[in-house]
């Protein structure tokens, strides 16, 4: 039995494990639902909710192909024990994942012997990619492959006859989002197509301020994190659109897109991880106090507030607010990294485990930008938040104050009767221990060799932004 087994690939075009698969006879088209990830880990019900979506779309499109989803909750290795208790003989297609910190998941088909055929999560990656130049003559000269007709198994283990509805309300913790975006292959096609009509041309609209970050963004990070559209079918209608491009203003917003699109695919690594020279900081734990005010952005510095309470709305947030959230806890309050991952991937909609390590890695590190604007969070929002319409918007207790004291509250002559917190930690004191940090870093010996400038300070702060 030829098994195609879906994890952040859920879609049928441009899908090599699934035309694969096809060739050789009868196909099952599998989702294992596995306790170790949904249960405890970072996966939240906002996922959850973004994949359920995925999967009934999917189940719908693999029908009109032919064929038909199942889908069972298990342990990845029982799963495939089982099938292949029933059918004697399985091979197991799939797209390999590249995640820094996370084990592979095809390891338990190692472990039980089970044949298998990985293919590439982003096409041109096993070739030797020097330049973006060349990144994009690959995939130029790469067909998308159309669905194939499906021929489903002619008999069925009785625990894999279970409908799709069953598995909504599968339990997940977390709240889901109801501002989120929709998850499904038609909704990211569609959202392609809408980006390319005319929201292209304010891709790099940063002075459209941050309340508008998304009519400028692409907003196909989700589609891209779960799969829901191919990587290379995102670049090779970027490329048909330069093309198409009749104006200056038009290409530059499209190779803006295309730098974010290969800053993405290096993110991915094409051959060893990068590394950086990390900060000399001493990790710390959580601190129940710290957490609980960091979580319900109550810790009294505006701009880092605001960008909370919007990312447990939206589950989105634009990458320049990311980089200051990230640095502001990585780097302020010297947060073990991996706590950082658990809290922001369990809040991002559009979590990817290999996107989210490197961005980390590349905020705690001297990756070029030595001391930004970034590291000092009152001058970050200053910046990006000028007016302080966005701080106002998620902070209800700010909504009133001139914009002079909206970056710094505790300025104002009323602070007591606003009901806001006064900050968990001074911002001027949180610049000055980042500043000797990185100092202290800078007169140790660098053990890693320079970063690629082609990954340096813009990946460090673009990373997310699809």
């Amino acid at each position: 039995m030829n098994i195609v087994w879906y994890r952040r690939d859920l879609r049928v075009n441009d899908h090599l494990p699934l035309s694969t698969a096809a060739k050789y006879g009868e196909v099952l088209p599998l989702y294992i639902i596995e306790p170790s990830l949904w249960q405890g880990g970072i996966y939240s019900a906002r996922h959850y909710a973004f994949v359920f979506e995925s999967l009934e779309e999917l189940s719908v499109r693999l029908a009109e192909m032919g064929g038909c989803l199942f889908v069972t909750i298990g342990e990845a290795e029982n799963v495939f024990r089982k099938l292949e208790e029933a059918y004697g003989t399985i091979r197991v297609f799939f797209h390999k994942e590249k995640e820094l910190s996370e084990s592979n998941r095809y390891h338990c088909l190692e472990k039980i012997g089970v044949p298998f055929e990985e293919a590439p999560s982003l096409n041109g990656e096993t070739a030797t990619i020097k330049s973006k130049m060349k990144w994009i003559r690959i995939l130029e000269g790469e067909g998308e492959l159309a669905p194939p007709k499906l021929k489903l198994p002619e008999r069925l283990p009785d625990w894999l006859s279970e409908p799709l509805g069953k598995f909504r309300n599968y339990h997940v913790r977390g709240a889901s989002i109801p501002l989120g975006q929709p998850g499904g292959e038609r909704n990211a096609e569609e959202t392609l197509q809408s980006f390319f009509k005319g929201r292209y041309m304010m891709y790099e609209g940063k002075e459209e301020g941050l309340l508008k970050a998304s009519n400028y963004s692409s907003r196909l990070s989700p589609y891209l994190a779960w799969g829901n559209i191919s990587f290379k079918t995102v670049v090779k209608k970027s490329l048909d659109e330069l093309k198409e491009a009749k104006t200056e203003n038009a290409r530059k917003a499209i190779n803006s897109f295309l730098d974010r699109l290969y800053s993405r695919f290096l993110a991915y690594g094409t051959s060893s991880p990068q590394k950086y020279r990390q900060l000399a900081i001493d990790p710390k734990t959580w601190n129940p106090d710290v957490q609980e005010r960091i979580q319900t952005g109550r810790t009294g510095i505006p701009i880092i507030d605001a960008s909370v309470v919007s990312l447990r709305k939206n589950g989105w947030l634009p990458y320049n607010l990311r980089a200051v959230l990230a640095t502001f806890l990585c780097n302020g309050l010297q947060l073990d990294k991996h706590l950082v991952k658990e809290f922001l991937g369990s809040l991002l909609q559009d979590y990817d485990p290999c996107i989210l390590d490197r961005e980390l890695e590349l905020c705690t590190s001297l990756s070029g930008k030595r001391i930004s604007v970034y590291y000092h969070p009152v001058r970050a929002g200053k910046k990006l938040d000028s007016d302080g319409a966005f701080i106002k918007r998620y902070i209800p207790e700010l909504a009133s104050l001139p914009a002079e004291y909206v970056h710094e509250p505790w300025r104002y002559p009323g602070f007591y009767t606003l009901g806001y917190p006064v900050p968990m930690k001074d911002p001027d004191s949180i610049f000055k221990t980042i500043k000797l940090s990185a100092a202290s870093t800078e007169n140790k010996p660098n053990k890693y060799p320079q970063s690629s400038p082609e990954i340096g300070e813009q990946l460090s702060m673009d990373l997310f932004e699809n």
